[in-house]
């Protein structure tokens, strides 16, 4: 059995060898904002894909 924290490690370790540059990001705060229902009203999103969403943009640094 594959834990996810090292199917993480291991994506971590290889996305440089792809020029992928890797960051980690603090959920703190995604889930229960409210931006997070706007976001799920605006783009039909469930609830775990509108977190995922607003942790994407928290990496790109756009919130």
């Amino acid at each position: 059995m594959t834990f996810r924290s090292s199917v993480i490690e291991m994506m971590a370790m290889k996305a440089p060898l792809y020029s992928i540059k890797v960051s980690y990001v603090d959920p703190k705060g995604t889930t229960r904002s409210k931006e997070h229902d706007e976001i799920m009203k605006r783009c039909r999103l469930g609830r775990h894909t509108a977190s995922a969403y607003l942790v994407a943009l928290k990496g790109l640094n756009l919130t």
